[in-house]
């Protein structure tokens, strides 16, 4: 789990215990949402910086200063970053190297989170324009003027647009096959399509009580899909146990259970509070995880 506070401190915290990981001092105050995506933590802060963190240390990737403040939430899909700025840029960012793709420029503040959809970024403007970019190049495909600034972040879902403006919500039929991909769809974080789920991406913070847990992972390790029991360090995507790394339901032993960084902190089991009951509260952590994955489908299915 990764949370940001205005005083511009990133936390990483353990997913069972809530025990501190690591955590990292951005400069300015950070506003915009954190986006976890291959291998990395990526945000922006007011200072006009965007961040790419390593996910598994806190360790900076890399920063990249734009010409004003941050308060979009990067999304990242097919190897790059998108994100407003305040100096009314849109940026295209590689997720490995920071280098800029490319750039657009609107005629005021960007906050609004884009979105991609069958390779076109769709992002809003506080100059009440509706973007629709060339997610290789940042050409301009069309453009939407609403009368009405937009902040909220647009979704795709099988070919309408949604977006929220100052006057209400509108749908639009686009020229885009499919739903909203990438980081923010997997992720299901700031909005999603009707056929969302948990991410399934295969980020190991090699390191017990902690890493990622879609259905009921314990100590440490990734669980994807349905898992229950990802246990004691390792990636697990269905129901890998006791360390190793596992696709479905093999065991392996010799998990690593260590963090490398001076970042970390913690007691216990790796990374929790020193209580001495990780298995217990990883078992009571992934049965409400799997409470809450089946009442949101139930609700999917009932809407």
């Amino acid at each position: 789990m990764f949370v940001c506070d205005r005083g511009g401190t990133v936390s990483a915290l353990a997913a069972v215990s809530g025990g501190q990981l690591w955590t990292f001092s951005a400069v300015g105050t950070v506003e915009s949402s954190p986006t976890v995506a291959d291998e990395a933590v990526f945000l922006g802060d007011n200072s006009g910086r965007v961040y790419a963190l390593e996910v598994v240390s806190g360790e900076r990737r890399w920063t990249v200063e734009t010409g004003g403040s941050v308060e979009s939430s990067p999304t990242v899909a097919g190897g790059a970053v998108y994100v407003g700025s305040d100096d009314g840029l849109v940026y295209a960012l590689d997720t490995v190297t920071g280098e800029t793709v490319w750039t657009f420029e609107t005629d005021n503040p960007v906050r609004s989170s884009p979105t991609v959809a069958d390779g076109t970024v769709f992002v809003g403007g506080t100059d009440g324009n509706l973007y629709a970019l060339s997610a290789a190049t940042g050409d301009l495909s069309w453009v939407l003027e609403t009368g009405e600034q937009i902040n909220s972040s647009p979704v795709v879902d099988k070919g309408t647009l949604y977006v929220g403006t100052g006057s209400g919500v509108e749908a639009l039929a686009v020229p885009a096959e499919g739903s909203s991909e990438g980081s923010r769809a997997r992720l299901g974080s700031l909005n999603h399509p009707s056929d969302w789920r948990y991410a399934d991406q295969d980020i190991s913070t090699d390191a017990g009580d902690g890493g990622n847990a879609d259905g009921n992972g314990s100590d440490g390790g990734n669980v994807g899909d349905d898992g229950t029991s990802g246990s004691n360090g390792g990636n697990a995507d269905d129901s890998g146990t006791d360390g190793g790394s596992t696709d479905d339901t093999d065991t392996g032993d010799g998990g690593d259970d260590s963090v490398d960084g001076d970042e970390s902190t913690g007691g216990g089991d790796g990374f929790g509070p020193g209580f001495g009951v990780g298995a217990t509260l990883a078992a009571l952590g992934g049965l409400l995880l799997l409470r809450r994955r089946y009442a949101d489908r139930n609700d999917q299915g009932e809407g």
